[in-house]
């Protein structure tokens, strides 16, 4: 099936719903998790270094399970499940991190490095339905701005951890990664909705 070009407008919430992706402290290469790992989980650094390296690895998966589904599903649908699978992994992994028995840190971990799949999955496919739907003259101002709007999420990001410096203050931190990335479900599903490309 061929794509058109879209309207400006129709394509903004696209990226939109990737940028609320970048105001998240739930990676394993972020600063914020890792000052968390090392100063109140008390984890050994050898630890987070193997945590840190397994995310690159698990990103590396998506590369596998993009185009496989966008040949089974096409390209929108594969978006969507693998934004859909990184919403319900990361439900899980907050779960266990709420729930502070022993080990659970190790689920929240493992869940944070499983929703990399999905991450890597919808970038994939976000990027690809921007390079098809913007117009070729406008491509290279909506990119831009694009990449301007996950810059300026990773500066709110920031911005917060220094409002929220205490360790005992990174639940909050984790919950707000969460609704973040809920919420770009909501923002990529209803644009899929409207836009049956």
């Amino acid at each position: 099936m061929g794509f058109a070009p879209l309207e400006t407008g129709q394509t903004t919430w696209d990226w939109t719903s990737y940028a609320l992706l970048w105001l998240s402290v739930l990676s394993p290469h972020g600063v914020l998790l890792a000052g968390y790992l090392k100063d109140r989980m008390k984890m050994p650094e050898a630890e987070i270094g193997l945590f840190r390296g397994l995310g690159a690895v698990f990103g590396l998966i998506s590369t596998v399970t993009f185009p496989y589904l966008v040949k089974k599903m096409g390209l929108i649908e594969s978006s969507k499940l693998h934004l859909a699978f990184q919403g319900f992994i990361l439900t899980v992994g907050i779960s266990a991190f709420v729930v502070e028995v022993s080990g659970s840190v190790y689920i929240f971990l493992t869940c944070i490095l499983l929703s990399r799949i999905g991450l890597y999955g919808f970038s994939n496919g976000e990027f690809e339905l921007r390079q098809r739907l913007i117009p070729e003259r406008k491509r290279g101002e909506l990119n831009s701005l694009s990449y301007l709007t996950t810059t300026l999420a990773t500066l709110v990001l920031f911005a917060a951890s220094s409002l929220l410096s205490s360790t005992e203050d990174f639940k909050y931190l984790v919950f707000a990664s969460l609704a973040a990335v809920l919420f770009a479900n909501v923002v990529f599903f209803m644009w899929a909705k409207g836009n049956k490309v």
